[in-house]
């Protein structure tokens, strides 16, 4: 029996992609003028892409990220006190640019790494609980977890001036308080020995927005060094507020 156009399936893509593959291993090309098929292969070859591109490495598999593990184990053990394995975790793919990598612990919290800066120089907050005061984050250390932050001492310029509702209305793109807090402390502990102040901490001219963090009303938590009393300050800021100096920091996890 004939079948009719109206009974004539149309192939799978599976299908399609397998007739390709063939052609392309066997025939060793494609005729260009099948649209259909080109257009098939396009579809393909950007899926691919755009797994590859989204695709992190596991730490355990380049001797850079081991060292770095070593160098936070180290770290959290003598700021914390606690003995870690790190080597689970997995790190996302190292953006273009200047990035450093942060290894958050599981359970820390942004008060712990407040009262352990406390310990080692001056500072102040403007929330006395910032654990409370903070309701939603774009990461938590419900497992440990590696992000890669914008590594310069001030925030990044692209963003200097900008305000949160415009640069990260959808807390997708920025640094969280935690994170924040505890960059200043990896980055004291590796310039603690530096003769001033200015040269041992973050954000001495201008002021992080911690756009990956939000408290109830939608407001945003900035962290910056005072030079005038030489402490930390962690501020409160609406997310309609702007400054020259001020922006946020960028994070990629």
């Amino acid at each position: 029996m004939l079948l009719t156009k109206k009974d004539k399936k149309e192939p799978s893509f599976d299908f399609k992609e397998s007739i390709i593959l063939f052609r392309k291993e066997y025939v060793g090309a494609i005729l260009l003028e099948d649209e259909e098929i080109m257009e098939i292969v396009k579809k393909r070859q950007k899926q691919e892409s755009a797994e590859k591109e989204n695709k992190g490495e596991p730490a355990h598999s380049s001797k850079d990220f081991l060292k770095e593990i070593k160098e936070w184990e180290n770290f959290y053990k003598d700021n914390f006190k606690e003995t870690i394995d790190l080597s689970k975790v997995k790190m996302p793919k190292r953006p273009k640019g200047n990035y450093r990598l942060l290894i958050i612990k599981k359970g820390l919290t942004s008060n712990q790494v407040f009262v352990r800066c406390k310990e080692l120089f001056n500072v102040c907050k403007y929330k006395e609980d910032l654990n409370e005061a903070i309701t939603k984050n774009s990461r938590n250390p419900k497992e440990h977890y590696a992000v890669w932050v914008q590594a310069n001492q001030e925030p990044d310029p692209e963003y200097l001036g900008k305000p949160t509702k415009d640069a990260d209305p959808d807390m997708k793109i920025g640094i969280t308080l935690l994170e924040r807090l505890i960059f200043e402390l990896n980055y004291y502990d590796e310039n603690k020995d530096k003769r001033e102040d200015k040269e041992k901490h973050l954000d001495i001219k201008g002021l992080t927005f911690c756009t990956g963090s939000r408290d109830a009303d939608g407001g945003v938590p900035g962290v910056s060094w005072s030079g005038d009393d030489s402490r930390l300050l962690v501020h409160w800021f609406h997310s309609a507020s702007c400054y020259p100096r001020y922006g946020l920091r960028l994070a990629v996890c």
